[in-house]
């Protein structure tokens, strides 16, 4: 079991610097103190390349989501109380990879099996840094689950079916998509024919629902989400 305390502790400070800049207004002011913790100093800590580093990429990454998964959650009819908390929980579905070891983060290939089960804890210190802020009970569900598969192989819970929350299945879809479009580390950009293939095959394993990523794809060909603009602007 690994002890997460430390990685909690060191995130509190990339979670402030995220919600710093990613934030509405009035949402930030309501959760950049945590509960039952003393106000920030006026002048924090420098904070190390790596870690900054990891907080811009949260934050760029969050921000793409956030517009994709909104345009996603209108296509199929969310009521507006339901993509305020998916564009929340889209911003910060990732704030606990903040907390991961750098050499981890940015690795270069494929991870070793105690790496990758350093990685599979993203969700589950999230989902305690929200924790600590009475704002954010909303999007913990997202936080926490946005990794789950339909047939239970997902982490951290191996949730089924329903048992996933809607809105964390709509930040996965989504997540999947962008991770596949997008340059990483260990990968090249995908084009969107590539990773719609590449979707649909985790339909026909029983790791996504069908609707869902119908949907995500006539978002994509309509150019609901601004895609492009998104990605290249932020």
């Amino acid at each position: 079991m690994i002890d997460v305390q430390p990685w909690l502790d060191d995130g509190q400070q990339a979670m402030s610097a995220v919600f710093a800049h990613a934030l509405p207004p009035l949402l930030r002011t309501a959760t950049l103190q945590p509960a039952g913790r003393r106000p920030l100093p006026g002048r924090q800590a420098p904070i190390p390349p790596l870690l900054r580093a990891s907080i811009t990429e949260t934050r760029r990454h969050g921000r793409r989501l956030a517009a994709f998964a909104a345009a996603l959650g209108r296509h199929i009819n969310l009521s507006p109380a339901d993509l305020g908390v998916l564009r929340v929980g889209s911003l910060l579905h990732d704030i606990g990879k903040n907390s991961l070891p750098p050499q981890v983060l940015f690795k270069r290939g494929r991870l070793s099996a105690e790496e990758f089960a350093a990685v599979k804890y993203h969700p589950i210190i999230g989902d305690l840094l929200c924790a600590r802020v009475p704002a954010l009970q909303s999007v913990r569900p997202i936080v926490r689950h946005h990794h789950e598969r339909l047939d239970g192989t997902g982490y951290p819970d191996g949730l089924r079916g329903d048992r996933i929350p809607l809105l964390a299945q709509i930040v996965g879809v989504v997540d999947l998509y962008d991770a596949l479009v997008c340059t990483r580390p260990y990968k090249p950009a995908y084009d969107s024919a590539h990773a719609f293939e590449l979707l649909r095959r985790e339909v026909e394993l029983g790791w996504r629902r069908a609707d869902l990523v119908a949907a995500l794809i006539d978002v994509v060909e309509s150019g609901e989400a601004g895609w492009l603009l998104v990605a290249t602007a932020i």
